[in-house]
């Protein structure tokens, strides 16, 4: 539970129901609760996810309690770019036939924490919910599981009768907000990308990072899925030159070193602020990912999912808007191939991207609106940051 300096009993609660599938779901939705919160008087927000409770305590500036409930499957793994759709199929199988005891249970906490509406992140389990008690409810979306899961089918033929009940719970929902870059069926309206802005200056992290100005910096992150990759000795011996790697998760502590700024998973260093920091990102093809990336304007090196639906769509905004580009890898990634990458995304250089908040400012209202939250007009909440 966090509450901040000078809480106050809420008046406006909402449910929040956010896919655990990767952080990019749980990162966009703090996003937009800030904005939420800048427009809605004395907001809380019941959070039901299996999300760890740091990212939230890190990235979110409003009252809120955690529910540790799993509201979704999303896709089952092998490792953070290969999925298993006959084990997705087995999971969802087992998790659609618990759903009307869970949407029994859950209703009731909802009912008792005095909630007026329910937001989701493409979790339609909130939907089903909120439907259930006869609140008003929003999808926040860029896919939707019953795109996904139908790409699917033919290798997992099981999937087919859960891609429509869960395009039935999707269809429950009274608004949607399609969030760019967007794939498969899109809702109306479609805003820009929505991510977590940085806190401090690019300079000031660099400082704290210890780099020069002139050194190179590269983020390496997988979006809170674990990777394996090759650091070598550790010591960063093999990494060209005036070229650093920052690379959250792979140590249990801070660690500097010649080339090498190694963090926990869970740091003093914000994420969106390491982004902005950075010359350039090296990392798994999601949404946080990218949506950070562009605000930023840091140019992106990618590991495609090659089977997955929504990574054209990525692909295909990442190379047109953050002058990124693929890498031609399909697992692991060895530093020796650094130096060419640290090549390419400086040459590419940093872009300059206006009102980067647009987007989770414009979505903020829409939910809003279609919400049917109370309202409140300051400066701070209608302008575009």
């Amino acid at each position: 539970m966090y509450r901040p300096p000078g809480y106050t009993a809420a008046v406006n609660r909402i449910a929040v129901f956010v896919s655990p599938h990767g952080f990019g779901h749980a990162t966009r939705t703090c996003a937009l609760l800030e904005a939420l919160a800048r427009r809605v008087p004395n907001l809380h927000c019941d959070l039901f996810t299996t999300v760890p409770e740091w990212l939230f305590e890190d990235s979110l500036r409003v009252p809120f309690t955690r529910r540790p409930v799993a509201c979704d499957v999303g896709l089952v793994q092998r490792d953070a770019l290969h999925e298993d759709p006959v084990a997705t199929c087995e999971a969802l199988e087992s998790f659609v036939a618990a759903a009307p005891a869970m949407i029994d249970q859950l209703a009731r906490e909802v009912e008792e924490a005095g909630c007026r509406a329910v937001l989701c992140d493409i979790a339609p389990l909130g939907l089903a919910v909120a439907a259930r008690l006869g609140l008003a409810s929003a999808l926040v979306e860029n896919f939707v599981w019953s795109f996904i899961y139908s790409h699917y089918t033919a290798e997992a033929p099981g999937l087919a009768p859960l891609v429509d009940r869960f395009r039935e719970w999707e269809e429950l929902a009274t608004v949607r907000l399609s969030v760019q870059p967007t794939c498969g069926p899109r809702s109306s309206p479609i805003v820009g990308p929505v991510q977590r802005p940085s806190r401090q200056g690019r300079e000031r992290t660099r400082q704290q990072l210890e780099l020069d100005s002139d050194e190179v910096a590269l983020l390496w992150t997988m979006g809170g899925i674990p990777w394996q990759f090759d650091l070598g000795s550790g010591d960063g011996q093999r990494l060209p030159a005036g070229v650093t790697l920052i690379v959250p998760g792979a140590a249990e502590r801070y660690v500097r070193a010649p080339g090498l700024r190694l963090l926990p998973r869970r740091s003093h260093f914000y994420h969106p602020d390491l982004v902005a920091a950075a010359d350039g990102v090296i990392g798994k093809l999601g949404y946080g990912t990218v949506a950070e990336a562009w605000a930023a304007g840091t140019p992106l090196a990618f590991v495609p999912r090659r089977r997955f639906p929504e990574s054209p769509f990525l692909a295909e905004f990442a190379e047109r808007e953050l002058r990124g580009f693929a890498l031609p890898v399909d697992g692991d990634l060895d530093l020796a191939e650094v130096e060419a990458i640290a090549g390419q995304l400086v040459q590419r250089g940093r872009a300059t991207v206006e009102q980067p908040q647009r987007g989770t400012e414009e979505g903020a209202q829409h939910l809003v609106e279609g919400l049917g939250l109370g309202q409140v007009e300051t400066e701070e909440a209608t302008s575009v940051h």
